[in-house]
């Protein structure tokens, strides 16, 4: 399984051969990055196998995105489709509620990713509507499930051996300091591995 980030809180997961992006392009919401223009050119000239979106936020949504990948006939999950299968690989949407205030018509979607990994995405899933799922590998979650004991215990109970962190600002500016928090939280966890990757 390779991860590539190519946007504030998603990127490019490959797993199989099959590349999938989740999350993978958006527009700017500060402090959070946007999706930089040579990796909408990368994603745009190497069509991803699948294209999932966890919710339609801004900083997790393009919609231009979504119409280049109907145009092209990309596999195209947005909240509230079912499973598909794309060679090797099942993905799965899990309904899932939005971390913080409740927004009434808003749908989120995790998504579950089998194949030779179990991988979850979880979007901007409240860590307490993580729940049923097991025998996780791997979990792409933003920074704030090490940051919480609702997040950790999330992680935890999924069985994840490794988390990769999205949703971070950039390292400069950093306005909420967001990094040096996650920083810490890093340094006291000892149940599973914790990664940051940076853009690109």
């Amino acid at each position: 399984m390779r991860f590539l980030r190519t946007a504030n809180a998603g990127g490019l997961i490959t797993l199989d051969g099959v590349r999938i992006a989740m999350d993978g392009v958006c527009g700017e919401v500060a402090p959070y990055l946007q999706t930089p223009k040579e990796l909408r050119e990368y994603l745009q000239e190497n069509v991803p196998d699948a294209v999932g979106f966890t919710h339609l936020h801004p900083d997790h949504f393009h919609p231009g995105y979504r119409d280049f990948c109907v145009q092209t006939g990309t596999v195209l999950l947005m909240p509230g489709t079912t499973k598909v299968q794309v060679g090797e690989v099942e993905i799965h949407p899990v309904e899932t509620r939005h971390l913080g205030k409740v927004e009434p018509n808003l749908l989120h979607n995790s998504f579950l990713i089998n194949g030779s990994k179990r991988i979850l995405f979880v979007g901007d899933a409240s860590p307490t509507s993580i729940h049923g799922i097991s025998n996780v590998d791997i979990m792409i979650a933003p920074y704030a499930y090490i940051t919480s004991s609702a997040g950790i215990k999330a992680v935890i109970s999924t069985g994840a051996k490794h988390l990769i962190l999205v949703h971070m600002p950039g390292i400069d500016p950093d306005p909420h300091g967001l990094w040096d928090g996650v920083r810490a939280a890093i340094s006291q966890c000892t149940a599973f591995t914790v990664c940051v990757p940076q853009m690109g």
